[in-house]
């Protein structure tokens, strides 16, 4: 079950991922205007909180080029398509360049604001997720899901122990509650609005209500992903 290419639908799934690569880029430019303020005032430069968010923004807007190419010129979202060899490696790179970035948001956050408390496994259980994502050889559509449903479990394993500590950190330090909730918050929105795009969830709703389901999951996926960005930026400026 494929989208016509050229269609309503596939044009407007199109123009949502351009607004979205267009809103990172954006939240890409203004940390990297605040790294460089930071970088002036303490006269050098340091891998820092804000540097990690900075990185972390650079990877989401690489992988998502890698997932257009993949979606709109190689498979025109065609599912038959999408473990062939010649395709399945930008999905590979795009997953892969994603969970690296998320995991070198984790391992600073986890050395530069948590002091190091989790030994940065959470942040090498991504690393090393990334690396399966990448190797795992696919074949079938059956491995394509297997590996996206791995790359869902090792994002949502390493993402979501990281609101929770946020949480408690925040509870703990009350001058940092409002700073941190919304950063444990904007991390649980966004890599909600990530999960929606999965194979696991989309192929079983395709198959209910057809490809027009499509346009409604990007929909919300992208105002997740947006909510969930802003939230993560704000609240970064606030509390490191």
């Amino acid at each position: 079950m494929a989208i016509e290419p050229n269609s309503f639908e596939f044009n407007f799934l199109f123009v949502l991922t351009i607004i979205l690569l267009s809103i990172k880029l954006i939240f890409a430019i203004f940390l990297f205007l605040r790294v460089l303020k930071r970088k002036r005032k303490k006269g050098s430069f340091e891998f820092d909180f804000h540097f990690a968010m900075f990185v972390f923004i650079i990877c989401l807007i690489i992988s998502e080029m890698f997932y257009m190419y993949f979606d709109f010129y190689l498979t025109e979202f065609d599912s038959d398509k999408y473990y062939l060899l010649e395709n399945v490696i930008y999905y590979k790179i795009g997953g892969t360049v994603y969970l690296i970035g998320f995991a070198i948001l984790l391992f600073t956050i986890d050395k530069k604001v948590l002091e190091f408390k989790f030994k940065g496994v959470f942040s090498y259980i991504l690393f090393f997720g990334a690396l399966f994502v990448l190797f795992y050889p696919i074949t079938t559509a059956e491995e394509f899901e297997f590996v996206s449903l791995i790359e869902m479990i090792v994002v949502f394993v390493g993402g979501f122990i990281f609101p929770i500590v946020f949480l408690y950190f925040g509870i703990k330090v009350p001058k940092l509650r409002n700073a941190t909730f919304l950063f444990a918050f904007g991390i649980i929105v966004f890599i909600l609005g990530a999960a929606l795009l999965g194979e696991v969830i989309v192929n079983p709703l395709k198959e209910v209500y057809g490809i027009g389901i499509l346009v409604v999951i990007w929909i919300f996926a992208l105002v997740l992903k947006i909510i969930g960005l802003i939230l993560i930026t704000y609240s970064s400026i606030k509390f490191i």
